[in-house]
């Protein structure tokens, strides 16, 4: 992607299809995407703090000179702020500011961002339009495709939520060169899930990318990951968009990472080195059922080993980590459903996973990544 050449994928969904625009400086396109889109005229752009304060200026200044009246809404960034309250406070300053149902809800920042003003979009007044602006590399790559919108309760992440898709995803890589290091490292978890699960080829050139560049990826090699991965992912909504079936693949790695962060209250990991951690996981227990040979069980461990992650706390046991896992959203008849590989860039799903099975996995991420 150089200069501002346009990019566009659709997610095939019948009368919901919607575009996945990738755009350099699509920002400053905004307010002229919207026309063309038919959006209505009041537009409530929510975000976090930090993502406004680079951005929303820019934004909110293209909306309103395209005519648009804009209501800015922000809350805390991260993860912490990804619950119930967050999203009653944004009903009642929307309420308070008399949004009504013609409204389009714009949801500008990261995966938190994504999740929470989508749901909000989703809920308030039985549902009104929603836009994708996503933010960060893993927003930009995973969680701003596919209508997956939601908060976390106190008891497990994500279990509050709908499917909810946009009337069109908007992605502008350049956002992207202000991210730090660690979020940029945290979305190539997610990136590479897409190779593993289902692109051996993508996976191992990411790899090679990674070891060229001593464990840092340029800008242009990044913003280049966006597009594979969307594609990935609108095919995969597309076949099943509900979940509940090859959709499920999408969550390799994210049984145990999802557990490991609420186990340290969504402020220890971020979501993609979480995620990583899962991957290593269950990389292992695809190599232990004789799905994997060591072969690509150590060449897939080797490359996911490149990106630094946090080490596990000491204070965290096995038994709190299985704890957890009993009380995911993806269980099906009180079973841990595992997401497993019978090849690099081959996911199946596995619904028959003994308990034993599941312990020997957390056991070998905590022997080798515990600190």
């Amino acid at each position: 992607m150089r200069g501002n050449t346009l990019n566009q994928l659709v997610v095939e969904l019948g009368e919901r299809s919607y575009p996945i625009i990738i755009e350099n400086k699509g920002l400053n396109r905004i307010g002229g995407l919207f026309l063309e889109r038919e959006i209505g005229k009041r537009v409530v752009v929510i975000s976090d703090n930090i993502v406004a304060g680079l951005y929303a200026e820019t934004a909110i200044d293209h909306l309103e000179w395209a005519g648009f009246e804009v209501t800015l809404l922000t809350f805390p960034a991260g993860e912490k702020s990804k619950n119930l309250k967050t999203v009653d406070r944004l009903f009642e300053q929307m309420i308070s500011a008399k949004i009504d149902r013609r409204s389009t809800v714009v949801a500008f920042g990261g995966g938190v961002v994504g999740d929470v003003a989508g749901f909000v979009a989703a809920t308030y007044l039985r549902s009104i339009q929603l836009v994708q602006i996503p933010t960060t590399l893993l927003s930009q790559t995973d969680s701003s495709v596919g209508g997956k919108v939601g908060v976390n309760h106190r008891l497990g992440k994500n279990m509050i939520g709908a499917i909810y898709q946009p009337k069109f995803v908007l992605i502008d890589p350049l956002v992207l060169r202000t991210l730090e290091s660690r979020e940029v490292f945290s979305g190539l978890g997610e990136v590479l899930k897409y190779g593993l699960i289902w692109d051996r080829q993508f996976f191992y050139e990411i790899g090679e990318k990674i070891c060229q560049n001593q464990n840092r990826l340029d800008v242009e090699s990044i913003e280049q990951l966006i597009q594979p991965c969307c594609r990935i992912k609108a095919a995969v909504v597309a076949s099943d968009e509900k979940e509940w079936g090859l959709r499920r693949i999408l969550n390799f790695g994210h049984t145990i990472g999802h557990a490991l962060e609420a186990v340290t209250n969504y402020k220890y990991f971020r979501h993609g080195e979480a995620v990583l951690l899962g991957m290593k996981a269950m990389l292992y227990l695809s190599f232990r059922r004789h799905l994997l040979d060591e072969s690509a069980f150590a060449s897939a461990t080797k490359i996911l080993n490149l990106i630094p992650v946090p080490k596990i706390p000491r204070v965290l046991t096995s038994d709190k980590i299985l704890d957890q896992l009993q009380v995911d959203k993806k269980n099906v008849a009180g079973k841990i459903v595992a997401i497993l590989l019978d090849g690099i860039g081959r996911a199946m799903i596995e619904e028959d996973c003994s308990k034993a099975q599941i312990s020997e996995a957390v056991n070998y991420l905590l022997e080798k990544y515990q600190e």
